[in-house]
């Protein structure tokens, strides 16, 4: 089973699919969790080029992928010097500082993201670190220093299929960019959003001395945005690049709408089999 409950892989119909190139910044996941591509790089269609600050972590993930994937131990950003904000809890960690009065506000989250001590730490480019012309999908989950890792991959970015990243809605971090400036970057420079993954939500405290139904905790804290670049523009895409945004749009999120779209400028093009195989197998599963 694939995303959103689809039954296939588009990557199984199509026999001449070029690899896709993944870039994961932060791409140590939560534990039993695993990565929304994970589909695509077990069954050998994915190349991932990750990066986890934490050096254990990025051991872990050279142990548990291992070759053609590749793993740096660098922190992501505008190339300058940071500070890293280290928390109880690991993946809490930032280059921004908790917003501590804030957190304490909601439950866990004081604990989660108290501050343990900083560290000077130095930045790195995307643009300067990944030796690709071209990305494909790009993953980001950096506890809000996403906006940094954009603006530190200008040539990188104007190549991406599909940008998923974490985003919150008010500041869990000092000063942090939030959903509005992560939309505002994108769009300027050809994307458009696409979706949510799910919502990130606690009790405010002292709330959470009251046992509240599904949906009576309203505060939306964070989520996973999805970015893809504007469908108006699929004509700057090679036949290649839409059979690659095809399948990740398929594959990672279930959008059989957009997939339908960006198979059909395929047809246009003379290359109807996509197409008609995939709205085959979409009426078979009906």
């Amino acid at each position: 089973m694939n995303a959103e409950g689809t039954k296939f892989s588009l990557s199984d119909l199509v026999s001449d699919l070029p690899q896709i190139t993944v870039v994961d910044v932060g791409a140590l996941p939560m534990a039993g969790e695993p990565e929304i591509y994970a589909p695509l790089i077990k069954a050998g269609k994915a190349r991932l080029i990750g990066f986890e600050p934490d050096k254990e972590g990025c051991r872990q993930l050279k142990e548990k992928y291992g070759e053609p994937h590749n793993f740096f131990p660098f922190f992501i950003g505008d190339g300058k010097r940071a500070v890293f904000h280290k928390t109880h809890a690991p993946m809490a960690g930032s280059l921004f500082a908790p917003n501590t009065p804030l957190l304490k506000q909601y439950a866990d989250l004081g604990r989660i993201a108290q501050l343990e001590g900083t560290e000077s730490v130095q930045t790195h480019c995307l643009d300067h670190v990944v030796d690709c012309d071209e990305i494909d999908f790009l993953k980001m989950d950096v506890q809000g220093a996403e906006l940094s890792v954009l603006k530190g991959a200008k040539r990188l970015l104007s190549t991406a299929l599909v940008i998923q990243s974490e985003v919150e809605f008010i500041q869990l971090y000092l000063d942090q960019p939030l959903f509005a400036d992560i939309d505002s970057h994108l769009r300027n420079v050809g994307f458009q959003f696409h979706t949510f993954l799910g919502f990130g939500s606690k009790q405010r405290v002292p709330a959470q001395t009251h046992t509240f139904k599904l949906g009576e905790v309203k505060q939306l804290l964070w989520s996973d945005a999805v970015y893809i670049p504007e469908l108006v523009h699929l004509e700057t895409l090679s036949n290649a690049r839409l059979l690659k945004l095809a399948v990740l749009l398929h594959d990672l999120y279930g959008s059989m709408d957009y997939t339908l779209a960006v198979l059909d400028a395929l047809k246009q093009r003379g290359q109807s089999a996509p197409y008609e195989a995939y709205l085959a197998r979409l009426q078979s599963n009906q």
